[in-house]
């Protein structure tokens, strides 16, 4: 007997033929297991023969006597034929049960999906509520929740967006899943029930969250709700949306289209918020600069309501040597102070459009330096500072300071600004000999 099974349960995927006639044979010799007969009409709906599939569960419901037993295995036998596609036979299987079993969650709830695909969608709702109530006076939550998602779906082709919205809000809070919620969703739209859609929406991301995964039906809710908060401007709830889609469905083909709206919302959105404006990566933050009629009045309004001017100068790295540059240097030196990096200071001076701001940057450069690990900069930095002031003894100090520290890179850059404001004679003889001397080096 177990060898007869053994072989069946071999055979049954690429053999179903064969299994079914072991597992007849293993029928013969124990027609009172159960588990056996089930396991022949399984291997009967692998059949393409319907005959074979009628005889087997003939022979199958053979095994217990007629009345509440032979109903029972009925019933298993139905759902068993349900799941594996067959249908027809399913249906006949659950009325042969229903006479002995009228109030069995199982057979109400099949009945009532095979009314729901003839299209018999009141007869199907009737079923599938009785189907609930029996499940619930079993206390199955989750049979009674399963059927109350089949009714809602009957009560959605009769056109009721009521009724389904009713019974999706019981199941969906037992099955806690992404399915029911995003019908949910859908449902609370229909009615106009925005507050109720909202909380349903958000169950739905943190059910797609924990599922990692989506149906089309989910997919297509998840797309339906970013474009809606789009159009509503509700742009970190449409990032939400979208990023759950992107996670589940990352080949869905709305995802990219919906990505590139997100992005143009995102943009706008910091254009008019001066204040975030640094919170942008280089790339997007130029990008918003670019899309605005006034850049330089969009950048001042940013660097006069920053708190951080080192992260503002950091963001803005890549403008700073643009048409934008001097903006930028010009509105940082007033709080040329605030800032840490000596380094940033000094690459703005040049882009200064005042003498006065140069001056700013170059003091604030060279304090910041001045207690660092490069003397050269330092150096330069108080160069800077003496070529705004026009100080030749400035000049000349930073010089030696270069010097001294054999950083000959600065030391070559301070003769330059100071052939820029010394005039002709000896002095400027000795700059120039100067050069040629660092040339060399």
């Amino acid at each position: 007997m177990d060898a007869l099974r053994a072989a069946a349960e071999v055979a049954l995927a690429a053999h179903p033929a064969l299994a079914a006639e072991l597992l007849a044979h293993a029928c013969a010799r124990r027609p009172s297991d159960a588990r056996v007969a089930l396991r022949l009409v399984e291997a009967a709906t692998h059949r393409t023969d319907r005959g074979a599939l009628e005889r087997s569960t003939a022979a199958a419901l053979a095994t217990r006597p007629p009345g509440p037993e032979r109903a029972a295995l009925a019933v298993d036998a139905a759902v068993v034929c349900e799941l594996a596609g067959a249908e027809e036979q399913a249906e006949a299987l659950f009325e042969r049960a229903r006479a002995h079993r009228p109030n069995d969650p199982r057979v109400l709830l099949g009945l009532g999906r095979a009314r729901a695909r003839r299209g018999e969608h009141a007869a199907a709702l009737e079923l599938l509520d009785r189907a609930a109530a029996a499940a619930a006076e079993e206390a199955d939550e989750e049979a009674e929740a399963r059927a109350l998602v089949a009714a809602a779906a009957a009560a959605r082709r009769l056109e009721d967006r009521a009724a389904e919205e009713l019974r999706l809000s019981r199941a969906a809070e037992v099955l806690d899943d992404a399915a029911t919620w995003a019908a949910l969703v859908d449902a609370r739209e229909a009615l106009g029930r925005s507050d109720a859609a909202t909380r349903a929406a958000d169950a739905l991301l943190l059910a797609v969250g924990r599922e990692g995964r989506a149906s089309d039906v989910v997919a297509d809710a998840l797309q339906r709700g970013a474009a809606a908060a789009l159009e509503r401007d509700l742009a970190e709830r449409a990032k939400a949306w979208v990023g759950a889609l992107a996670r589940v469905r990352p080949g869905h083909p709305r995802l990219g289209a919906l990505g590139r709206a997100l992005e143009e919302r995102e943009l706008a959105a910091r254009a008019s918020d001066p204040a975030r404006l640094f919170e942008l990566d280089p790339p997007r933050l130029g990008a918003v600069l670019a899309r605005t009629e006034d850049p330089a009045g969009l950048l001042r309004d940013a660097l006069a309501t920053s708190a951080d001017l080192d992260g503002a100068l950091g963001a803005l790295e890549g403008l700073r040597g643009g048409a934008l540059g001097s903006t930028i240097a010009d509105e940082v030196a007033p709080r040329a102070d605030e800032v840490r990096s000596g380094e940033a200071l000094l690459a703005l001076i040049d882009r200064a459009s005042t003498d006065e701001a140069k001056e700013r940057l170059a003091a604030a450069a060279h304090a910041r330096l001045e207690v660092g690990s490069d003397p050269g900069a330092a150096a330069l930095a108080l160069a800077r500072v003496g070529a705004a002031r026009r100080d030749t003894a400035m000049l000349r100090a930073a010089l030696t300071r270069a010097e001294r520290a054999g950083t000959t890179a600065a030391a070559r850059d301070i003769v330059d600004l100071a052939l820029g404001v010394v005039g002709t004679g000896a002095a400027r003889a000795a700059l120039e000999a100067v050069r040629r001397r660092l040339a060399e080096a």
